[in-house]
């Protein structure tokens, strides 16, 4: 994956220092409310995330500390009354490492922790909020040296409950596009069934703070167990959070993203498909950089992406390839999609740019899909019509650069209802690709274009009349 570690961040934080209070530090107060982004709403149920970051209610580490290194192969509880809990070399867990609340681990500069490996291992982490906020901090030994990232294995999991995880993902040690926590499933890119979700880390409300590049990196599938209560990530200057297409409905409950890089939901898509899955509305945006492919891996069902009212999703750049939605590969991997908005919550497709215009992403590119089942209801598409490789399709203009191309069969009914066309680049509105004697459906029907291209739609074409009708119109 392209590493996306930016060295600007969008709102100035000043770093907090992470050095365990020397007196109470009161979570009794109401938490800072941040402001919402565009998407969703702030959670209302996370912790004092300043306090958190300070070591809450707990005193100052006292005792000598423990050193940690190499291989730990039996079960070990690091406690918080025996001081500083120092990581000293790159230390892998292979048996499970509980770490009590108020507990602080200080890890040494570049130095990674992994859980798992050759055998499982998993990390459980206890901080509490009940009464009085005590977390679990980990961060770096020196405040100039960042250490590395919590790794979960393929093989390991995390169960890390009011945890912070401060100061690190030092720059020469992002691997796998960086992260103060990476985790990875079984389903990589090489894969060739069906990708499966692989839930092995529990987020009960934990902070990733501070991150020289991305607050958390979730690959091959790897997502969230189902009680994960929230995520908050800040001051990262990379993406706030990376997580594959198909693993996104894993997503802990409420997330809050301050100062990073970019406040989004970044989807990848490793393998040209994915699983069929629902976009839920979150307290941020997602985002894509590059293409999507909404295609089964192999030959097998259609693959829905349902999207939920209220999403925003934000179209760029990526691996060389201008943003879109690429539905369907063949007859036997065909694609659809469900998105539907309402007046008051629409769903919004839109461009990835800080000063968008027509034409910055392609848009929805239809090539094998059910004839049925796709809707579109309440969906605004803006700054499309990117160029989109195909001509053509359809008794309109040669070039299918549209907001949303429809090829192949004939679809039974108009999916596009209530919706807007804004802004869109190339030469047509939706481009009506198919070929039929029958006429319609109407896909221009009560949708509304603003700022368009002048052919809203483009005709389909005929078999027995001839290709395009003879002085008829060609756009709708």
């Amino acid at each position: 994956m392209k590493n996306k570690a930016v060295m600007v961040s969008v709102f100035a934080f000043s770093l907090v220092s992470l050095a365990a209070c020397t007196e109470s530090s009161s979570s009794s107060g109401a938490p800072p409310t941040p402001t919402p982004p565009e998407g969703g709403t702030v959670s209302a149920t996370a912790p004092d995330l300043d306090a958190m970051a300070k070591g809450g209610d707990c005193g100052a580490a006292s005792g000598p500390g423990v050193d940690h290194s190499g291989d730990i192969t039996s079960d070990q509880t690091w406690k918080a009354s025996e001081g500083v809990h120092r990581v000293t070399s790159n230390l892998r867990v292979l048996a499970n490492v509980t770490v009590e609340a108020c507990a602080r681990v200080e890890v040494g500069a570049g130095l990674q922790i992994q859980v798992g490996g050759t055998t499982p291992g998993k990390l459980v982490t206890r901080g509490t909020n009940a009464g009085s906020l005590r977390p679990v901090v980990f961060t770096a030994a020196d405040a100039a040296s960042p250490w590395s990232s919590v790794v979960v294995d393929v093989n390991g999991a995390a169960d890390l409950a009011y945890t912070v995880l401060s100061s690190g993902d030092a720059a020469n040690r992002q691997q796998n596009g960086g992260g103060i926590l990476r985790a990875f499933g079984a389903s990589s890119a090489s894969t060739k069934a069906a990708p499966t979700i692989q839930r092995s880390v529990r987020a009960d409300w934990l902070l990733l703070e501070a991150s020289a590049g991305p607050g958390a990196n979730m690959r091959d599938y790897a997502g969230f167990t189902e009680d994960s209560t929230g995520l908050a990530v800040r001051s990262a200057q990379g993406d706030a959070l990376v997580i594959e297409l198909g693993a996104a409905p894993s997503l802990p409950k409420e997330l809050v993203f301050q100062g990073n890089a970019r406040d989004a939901i970044v989807l990848e898509e490793q393998a040209r498909g994915t699983i069929t899955t629902t976009l839920v509305k979150r307290s941020a945006p997602y985002a894509v950089d590059g293409r999507i492919f909404i295609q089964p891996i192999e030959d097998g069902d259609a693959v829905t992406l349902n999207v939920e009212p209220g999403v925003t999703v934000r179209f760029g750049e990526g691996r060389g390839a201008t943003g879109g939605v690429y539905v369907g590969a063949s007859d036997q991997r065909q694609g659809q999609v469900i998105a539907r908005g309402t007046a008051e919550e629409p769903i919004r497709f839109t461009s990835a740019k800080a000063a968008p215009a027509a034409g910055d992403w392609v848009g929805f590119y239809f090539r094998h899909y059910p004839a049925s089942g796709t809707s579109f209801e309440n969906v605004v598409i803006e700054y499309a019509g990117a160029n989109s490789s195909s001509v053509g399709a359809g008794c309109g203009p040669s070039d299918n650069d549209a907001s949303m191309l429809i090829v192949g069969q004939r679809p039974s009914d108009a999916w596009v209802k209530k919706s807007t066309f804004r802004d869109g680049g190339g030469e047509t509105g939706i481009v009506l690709g198919w070929t039929s004697d029958e006429s319609g459906p109407d896909f221009v029907g009560d949708n509304t274009f603003e700022n368009m291209p002048g052919c809203r739609a483009s005709r389909w074409r005929t078999v027995t009349a001839g290709p395009c009708p003879s002085g008829g119109p060609t756009c709708l």
